[in-house]
């Protein structure tokens, strides 16, 4: 529709620009004509009452009455005109400023009405004075024409001056006149960016803040109130409403007034959440100390999103030694805001977190006291490389990829059977255990069936891509299937690896980072050339046809052996019968030999799928053909690269790619302090949040790259940072400032993942079983959880050490994941998941207090305690407390545990049953069963509930 100036507003894209272009040279003719033929006619009035006034003193009698020919002809085309475009202006008005279409009136479009209803009045002026002409109705008519004429002329920047200030109007005349506004005043002797607070980096702090909650609207496309922010001379230049920004004065700057919400209007970013306070402080500081905006960012022929921080190359790396560097960058930000940091934290407490983040257990007391005697550097780094050596490291590392890889030990889906995917875990168990560089540890997982001579286990590591779900249900469409498994793998891989919501082009590019759909099917063909894995046999029976191979399981060698023992039984016994029970136990351990376990891998078809862009994301509409290739905004993958899994593997980690080291190291920082340096860990794009520390981000990153992608290097730096060694606790007015410690001015503390709470507890207990790998186990869980439609499977509960291992064994299925780590926020794992919210509900105390593991883990503590502790309540509860906290309990907390241990005991003495009962469900021998142990449960029960234990502090 026609605006205010006579420009068309349709959508984005080049049909738009150029009907937007051919309004331009129309404005004259649909504005400008109308107004000036209005004006014509009010002059040829006022002339003709001038010259009948003057008729009239030399006596020449009474002027002609009626409108003059001129006149009325003006009228007759510009009085409609000038009504027309009123109207249009009106109803663009509404649609710019109201949204999407929404009639939101604005003050000066009044005017424009107004403006328009009057020369049509004039124009009905013109007619009732033709049919009779009469003095009075003359004067009526010319009174009509004048002020149509006038308000016609001023009515534009009159309006916009009413709506957008004075500014609207003077703006432009100063800089037609070269008077450009001063800057803000200064105080005496100010030199420029003092008192202006820290220096703002562009790139990382404002440019995010512009791009996701501006330039969508205020770009090259859209442009709403003629404003852009997508480059600094656009910004300066401003828009309806005046310059966007004028250096130094923040009171003077639209963007800043605008998303302040000040002079009566709505806050932007329109139809969003406002910017947080800290946002609109960066923008203001950022204006305040001179608006610098780097030529490398903004909008050019190229684009505006190409320059994305993190599609930028990784800074360079800095010399120092392990820790210092990121202290100093840390230490930097906190001077600048004028804070002060944390002292070290007490020695145990930091050598529990230190061994909770290594290896998910806690420290055994004779390390906590080593370490309270000794706590130097020396020693730090000692306990440090003891713990990266360790199996524990291993397997606590292992679950955090697990999480990314979507691991589970069923397919997923309603029927949601079980499969055989450990063989995978233990592979990603072993690769931490070696020390595996990152950049063959993804080679292997996503392409080792495509190296030369890979064997099986390096094939094994596809299971990677094969942990996705398999869809058994009769009557899918095995098509359909294939395509939803083949998205899922390429979407997972784009967010494990690149950190970017590259998914979102799936049906259309995408709308706010640079990937067009074309990336997104070139990126998808590297994971299309795998076979089928499902057959519909028909009557609704769906069948798995999926790659797999064979492995060897971790009980073949026993039962061999024990199969071999009973055929030598029975040879020595002679005649033995078919249904005796030592044939009937030689037949079952044969079976078991013979069917092996079979996990699922990845295999190449001989003759290469053609990959075409599906239309809207539907594998019903194919259209273009494409080729396997990665995101055109991202480094190449340069000449020779293989268009295969293995070529993506090889490019993931090359040094060039800016994703790969900054997502997995972002993340890695994330497991220590609770948060990423990137917040959005799965969304490093323009939607995400910026970096807090991108120095430290990019120091880490070229680090990683720079040691031959090892993960315990990262680990090291992290570690023996000041910043990590902090105590938790916030100093004067720290959490009132910076409540999310975002700064790292204070240690990190947050509670537990659901298997390290187990763990912990388990290990506290003394009941921890430190087997490594093999099938997943089934520890106790509640009644009817685990119903089945679809098979007679049922959770079995393991006994034996099988009960008490680890929870990065416990069996995890799909559908009804296990129940206590649902409640600390276990994902399904369904999809990928990179980052595990934390929330605290009641739920987690029951499970904790109640749950069969945690009973047992209580009784087992107080088994240690009366064992290890000392003599003595009161040094039995000392005990407790700093094996479980890392700290020496203060004189009232014990005298609090003592006293509990009393009052409980004097209670289970008066009724012993109450005491057997409880010891018996905590699996406790029937020979320590007694009263004081049952006591003793219950004090460690509470003591293993304390926040302080669930928590790493």
């Amino acid at each position: 529709m026609l605006d205010a100036h006579g420009m068309l507003v349709l959508g984005e894209g080049d049909v738009a620009s150029a009907l937007w272009q051919t309004g331009g040279r129309l404005h004259p003719i649909l504005v400008h004509f109308p107004i000036a033929l209005v004006a014509l006619a009010a002059g040829a009035e006022v002339l003709s009452a001038v010259m009948g006034r003057r008729g009239r003193a030399r006596g020449a009698g009474m002027p002609m009455l009626g409108p003059s020919v001129l006149a009325r002809g003006c009228l007759v085309v510009g009085a409609p005109a000038a009504g027309i475009t009123a109207w249009s202006g009106w109803l663009n008005a509404a649609y710019e400023h109201g949204g999407g279409g929404a009639l939101e009136m604005e003050g000066h479009r009044w005017v424009g009405i107004a403006a328009g209803a009057v020369a049509l009045m004039a124009l009905v002026a013109v007619l009732a004075v033709s049919w009779r002409a009469t003095e009075v109705g003359m004067r009526v008519y010319r009174a009509l024409v004048v002020l149509a004429a006038m308000l016609m002329g001023a009515a534009g920047h009159l309006g916009g001056s009413m709506v957008y200030g004075g500014e609207y109007l003077f703006s432009p005349l100063r800089a037609a006149l070269g008077w450009e506004r001063a800057p803000a005043a200064r105080p005496a002797g100010a030199a420029a960016g003092e008192d202006a607070g820290p220096p703002v980096d562009f790139a990382a702090e404002v440019w995010p803040i512009l791009e996701a909650a501006c330039i969508d609207c205020h770009g090259d496309v859209r442009k709403r109130g003629q404003l852009r922010l997508d480059s600094l001379a656009a910004a300066l230049k401003g828009g309806k409403s005046g310059p966007g920004v004028v250096r130094g004065d923040p009171d003077a700057s639209q963007v800043i007034r605008r998303v302040k919400g000040l002079d009566g209007k709505a806050t932007m970013p329109e139809d969003a959440d406002p910017l947080a306070p800290e946002q609109i402080e960066v923008l203001e500081r950022w204006v305040r100390q001179g608006a610098v905006w780097p030529e490398t960012l903004g909008a050019t022929d190229t684009g505006v999103e190409e320059r994305h921080w993190a599609y930028q190359p990784v800074a360079g790396v800095r010399e120092g030694a392990e820790g210092g560097v990121i202290d100093g960058m840390i230490g930097a930000r906190l001077k600048a805001e004028g804070m002060v940091a944390s002292g070290r934290a007490e020695p145990g407490v930091l050598l529990r977190r230190l061994s909770l983040d290594l290896t998910g257990l806690p420290p055994t007391v004779a390390e906590l006291e080593a370490f309270e005697r000794s706590p130097t550097d020396e020693a730090w780094s000692a306990a440090v490389e003891r713990m990266v050596g360790s199996a524990a490291y291993a397997e606590h590392w292992a679950g955090w990829w697990l999480d990314q890889a979507r691991y589970a030990d069923s397919r997923g889906y309603e029927k949601d059977q079980t499969w055989s995917m450990w063989p995978y875990r233990d592979w990603v168990i072993g690769a931490f255990a070696s020390g595996m560089g990152f950049d063959r540890f993804t080679r292997e997982q996503l392409a080792g069936d495509l190296l030369a001579e890979a064997t099986q286990e390096q094939v094994v590591a596809t299971g990677f891509s094969r942990c996705s779900m398999i869809n058994e249900e009769g009557g899918v469409d095995p098509e359909e299937f294939r395509v939803n498994t083949v998205v899922d793998r390429a979407n997972t891989v784009a967010t494990v690896w690149l950190g970017t919501t590259l998914s979102c082009a799936q049906c259309h590019d995408h709308k706010f980072d640079p990937f067009t759909q074309k990336d997104y099917y070139r990126f998808f063909a590297y994971f299309n050339g795998t076979p089928v894995e499902t057959e519909d046999l028909g009557s609704g029976e769906t069948r798995v046809v999926s790659p797999e191979v064979r492995v060897a399981h971790p009980m073949e060698e026993r039962w061999k052996a024990e199969a071999a023992a009973i055929e030598e039984w029975i040879a020595a016994a002679g005649e033995v019968s078919e249904d005796h029970p030592k044939r009937a136990e030689l037949r079952d351990l044969k079976g078991k030999l013979e069917r092996g376990v079979t996990t699922q891998v990845m295999r190449e078809m001989k003759t290469p799928r053609i990959t075409r862009v599906l239309e809207r994301g539907s594998f019903l509409s194919p259209g273009e053909v494409v080729t396997p290739g990665t995101p055109s905004v991202l480094p190449s993958m340069g000449e020779g690269a293989r268009p295969d899994r293995l070529g993506l593997a090889a490019w993931l980690t090359d040094a060039r790619n800016p994703l790969t080291a900054r997502v997995i190291v972002n993340r890695v920082w994330a497991r220590y302090f609770g948060r990423g340096i990137v917040e959005t860990d799965d969304d490093f794009g323009t939607r995400g949040t910026p970096p807090t520390h991108p120095e430290v981000l990019d120091y880490l990153a070229g680090e990683f790259v720079r040691s031959g992608w090892d993960l315990r290097h990262v680990h090291r730096l992290i570690v023996t940072t000041e910043a990590y060694r902090r105590s938790s606790a916030a100093g004067e007015g720290a959490r009132e400032r910076d409540p999310e410690n975002r700064l790292l001015g204070r240690g990190p503390r947050h509670r537990l993942d659901a298997e390290v709470i187990r763990d912990q507890a388990l290990e506290l207990g003394g009941l921890l079983s430190r087997e490594v790998g093999g099938p997943s186990v089934f520890p106790p869980q509640p009644a009817g959880v685990w119903g089945h439609a679809y098979s007679g499977e049922q959770w079995k509960e393991s006994e034996g050490s099988g009960r008490y291992r680890r929870g990065l064994y416990t069996f995890w299925k799909r559908s009804t994941p296990y129940p206590s780590f649902v409640a600390f926020d276990a994902p399904s794992r369904q999809v990928s998941c990179t980052r595990r919210p934390r929330t605290n509900t009641a739920l987690q105390a029951l499970v904790t207090l109640n749950d069969p593991v945690y009973v047992e883990a209580a009784a087992g503590l107080a088994g240690r305690m009366e064992r290890e502790g000392g003599e003595g309540a009161a040094a039995r509860a000392g005990w407790a407390m700093h094996a479980c906290t890392g700290r020496r309990a203060s004189g009232a907390e014990v005298a609090r545990l003592v006293r509990l241990y009393e009052e409980t005991l004097a209670g289970y003495r008066a009724n012993t049953g109450e005491a057997e009962r409880l010891l018996e469900a905590a699996r406790v021998p029937e020979g320590e069963r007694t009263p004081e142990r049952a006591a003793w449960t219950l004090v460690a029960n509470v003591i293993l509930n304390l926040d302080e234990v669930l928590t790493k502090g």
